[in-house]
């Protein structure tokens, strides 16, 4: 009788941690309903039977410890910290170990913005899903102009140095030490107290405008060498526009060499 009793199916649970009340009429007629009860069983009961589930509890800081946990990897070695951080759709759940599915790409984006769903999983089945919000700094030393530079100009470190900054703040590209300064030109200009990005650099020209360069065109059987007029500043296996002095005609070139460059067809 008893195995009997305990597959009576009385309705579903009520959510974790939630109360449900069951009517004793309806207890009653559950019982009843049974084919195997003797005709002159006596059934009693109480009038309302209370049922809660359990459950637990999850906190904010539990989630805000795993993404932590993803960010310390994602920025390993670096300096950083969560300036805001929020979680939405926090309820009770059912009890089991509580584990988290996250996104497989980073979760701070460009700006430094968190915003992404997290799964949370019990018992290895998604219960729910977590909206997270927020706002990361990572900071890194960055190089700053200590006066004014003018582009064309060659950097020389005494006149930038090396400052703390939240990277988000800054954007994508910027220079972290005084030696990457090193053999490059501005090619744009820099203000006091600006931090220096690889945009702002390139590589020395090997040719300047207005240069005489060695003009070289080549195929398999024939070599001709003459005088140009460079008509473009010029980098290193880039193409370049040459005058060519004999010929007076415009040329293009690969600049392969300080003064020389090689046409190209």
């Amino acid at each position: 009788l008893s195995d009997a009793l305990k597959k009576i199916d009385v309705g579903p649970s009520p959510k974790p941690g939630q109360i449900k009340a069951i009517d004793k009429k309806k207890i009653l007629s559950l019982i009843r309903r049974e084919r195997y009860l003797p005709e002159d069983v006596r059934i009693s009961s109480p009038d309302r039977i209370y049922v809660k589930r359990s459950s637990q509890l999850l906190a904010e800081s539990d989630v805000r410890q795993f993404v932590e946990s993803r960010i310390r990897t994602d920025f390993k070695g670096l300096s950083w910290e969560l300036i805001r951080f929020e979680v939405s759709g926090l309820e009770a759940y059912p009890t089991g170990k509580i584990e988290f599915k996250a996104p497989p790409e980073n979760m701070v984006d460009r700006k430094g913005r968190l915003s992404f769903f997290l799964d949370l999983m019990i018992g290895q089945k998604s219960v729910d899903r977590l909206t997270v919000k927020g706002q990361a700094a990572v900071y890194q030393n960055v190089v700053h102009a200590a006066v004014s530079q003018k582009r064309g100009t060659v950097p020389v470190r005494d006149q930038f140095y090396i400052e703390k900054r939240n990277i988000f703040d800054l954007g994508e590209g910027v220079v972290t030490s005084l030696s990457s300064l090193e053999n490059k030109v501005l090619k744009s200009g820099i203000r006091k107290g600006e931090a220096v990005k690889t945009s702002h650099l390139s590589d020395p020209y090997l040719v300047n405008k207005g240069d005489i360069v060695t003009l070289v065109a080549s195929n398999h059987n024939l070599r001709i060498v003459t005088s140009g007029l460079c008509l473009e500043d010029g980098y290193a296996d880039r193409l370049v526009r040459v005058e060519n002095l004999s010929s007076g005609r415009e040329v293009r070139g690969i600049v392969k060499a300080k003064s020389r460059v090689e046409v190209v067809y």
